[in-house]
């Protein structure tokens, strides 16, 4: 009885030997040309068999994410429009692919893929495939050298989804800052949340170490929760799913005390982009807000130039003097003259820095500067190197001035050296 087992099972290895070796033959017996063609073919049958994708793209050049909905459909045509809006108001263009290590998007120069470039997001409408799953399909941009990474990412297109996700996605309008804090406590944690990718950012300050510490785990969106694949620790407190509640934002009530993600207009960590403004003895050491410059400015700060424009007043730009003579003041350049506005500067937590004027704001300026001497403050957003309208790079550090009370107020400053 052993012997025929061992007789059948020898049999059997030779059959399935025999099929392994006929399917590899059939596969080499193709060209290369023939291989890639179906691999593509296989490819685009994907791409269609979603009556509706939900695309979410994410610059890290930009720190921005888009949503679009997106349809491909026979012969090369697809629609591509944004998430917020009906498909019936896509637009429509060719795409094609292609085989280099792996498949690649591209589609044509119509598309609003390329509009987006033109725009200035710093997206992309090249795309190579980085992994594929059953519920997904990521792409990374081929442009990275030029432009900046970037990612793609397409999922079966779900309203509610969309609607949780677009939630997640930072509202500078809102705050700069998004933090996990936990009830009862004074500890902030800084939160963002990249889409493409489905990785979690807690960014929080080591007293110890005296440095910025940023934590990266894993995540998965569903229509209500954030779900962590591994568990954030605040406090001696362990949290890993936050859903979404009205009015209150992401929370957890994992142990009884409760954490939350949201809004809080506070930085989580220090920031030092004044320092070396306000932390200094030269004489002639100024902060310039150039007016010229207006894409760069919230369009808060805008509004009010405009709303002086009206009335016959002309704002070149604005200066932060820190002078051993004269203290420290603003100076408001117009056409009608110079303002200045004396005040002094009171340290808060985390880099905050409260401006107290000595004297009535001039009405004349009153609306323009008024989110800077705001009782909560302002903070100063290291932004590197200052670059104008006209694409002009200077080493000088520059800034983003940022009203605590009034977040949609921001200036983009630059650190001079004389008057």
């Amino acid at each position: 009885m052993f012997k025929k087992y061992i007789t059948l099972l020898f049999l059997t290895s030779i059959f399935m030997a025999g099929c392994q070796k006929t399917e590899i033959e059939d596969v080499f017996s193709k060209d290369a040309e023939t291989r890639t063609n179906e691999r593509l073919a296989s490819f685009d049958t994907k791409l269609k068999s979603e009556e509706l994708w939900l695309g979410t793209m994410y610059t890290e050049t930009e720190e921005t994410t888009v949503f679009f909905k997106m349809k491909f459909e026979d012969n090369k045509r697809s629609k591509v429009g944004f998430a917020s809006k009906d498909i019936t108001e896509a637009i429509e263009s060719s795409y094609s692919l292609n085989y280099t290590q792996q498949e690649d998007l591209v589609f044509d120069t119509h598309s609003l893929m390329a509009s987006i470039v033109d725009y200035g997001i710093k997206g992309d409408f090249r795309w190579a495939l980085i992994e594929e799953t059953d519920d997904y399909l990521l792409f990374k941009s081929r442009a990275e050298e030029n432009i900046g990474k970037s990612y793609l990412r397409l999922e079966k297109y779900n309203e509610e989804l969309y609607t949780t996700k677009s939630k997640i996605v930072n509202d500078t309008d809102i705050s700069l800052f998004r933090n996990l804090e936990l009830e009862g406590s004074e500890t902030r944690y800084g939160f963002s949340y990249n889409l493409a990718l489905s990785k979690a950012y807690f960014k929080y300050w080591n007293e110890e170490e005296e440095r910025v510490v940023t934590k990266i785990i894993d995540a998965s969106v569903t229509a209500t929760d954030i779900i962590l694949d591994e568990k954030i620790d605040i406090d001696g407190k362990a949290y890993s799913k936050f859903t979404y509640t009205d009015g209150e934002g992401f929370v957890s009530n994992e142990n009884g005390q409760k954490a939350t993600i949201r809004y809080s207009g506070y930085s989580p960590v220090p920031q030092t982009g004044a320092n070396y403004v306000y932390g200094t003895t030269r004489t002639k050491l100024y902060f310039a807000v150039e007016t010229a410059d207006h894409k760069k400015h919230s369009n808060a700060y805008v509004q009010e130039l405009i709303n002086l424009m009206n009335k016959g007043i002309n704002v070149s730009s604005i200066l932060f003097f820190n002078s051993n003579k004269y203290g420290t003041y603003l100076r408001i350049k117009t056409d009608k003259g110079n303002v200045y506005i004396n005040f002094t500067i009171e340290n808060h937590e985390l880099g905050r820095k409260v401006l107290v004027a000595k004297d009535p704001i001039p009405d004349i300026v009153k609306n323009l500067v008024a989110p800077l001497f705001s009782a909560e403050g302002i903070y100063f957003i290291e932004k590197g190197r200052y670059i104008t309208g006209d694409g002009k790079r200077f080493t000088n550090n520059s800034v983003e001035i940022v009203s605590v009370s009034t977040p949609t107020f921001r200036v983009y400053a630059y650190a001079g050296g004389k008057p």
